[in-house]
């Protein structure tokens, strides 16, 4: 009987813990995990598509609305490379992903600023494309 009771508390235990890591967080709470705590409460997450399971879901994807002191807090963190590209030089495949209906580059003016950052070789890369007045962030952090 205490085999049995002891083999019922782990087994819950273990699924309460391999639940909690499935949970799907906010938009907010991706916002947060990736840049940290905002300074100018200016930020508003539009869309978004966490990474539940590395490997499987190999991104994270987030569209948010945002000032432009927040943006260049955040270009702050990493020494990001800068490209400067015209939406209309761009491919449909580039301006949006197919498995992601809310995902349109386009929607981020005629230029868009580039920037992208490998924080962990070959595991860890970050992309950010810009709207020109710094105003609307559409973000690929894939970790592998």
């Amino acid at each position: 009987m205490l085999g049995i009771a002891t083999s019922v508390i782990f087994i819950s235990k273990s699924y309460t813990a391999v639940s909690k890591l499935f949970e799907k967080r906010s938009g907010d709470e991706i916002y947060l995990a990736l840049f940290g705590k905002q300074d100018n409460h200016c930020v508003n997450v539009l869309d978004y598509q966490d990474q539940t399971v590395p490997k499987i879901d190999f991104a994270i994807w987030l569209h948010f609305e945002t000032c432009p002191e927040e943006c260049h807090r955040i270009l702050k963190e990493f020494e990001y490379d800068r490209t400067e590209i015209y939406v209309n030089a761009l491919s449909k495949e580039t301006l949006k992903e197919n498995n992601i209906p809310w995902w349109n580059l386009s929607h981020l003016g005629d230029t868009i600023i580039k920037y992208d950052y490998t924080i962990i070789e070959g595991k860890n890369i970050r992309t950010l494309w810009i709207s020109a007045d710094s105003t609307e962030v559409y973000c690929r952090d894939i970790y592998d």
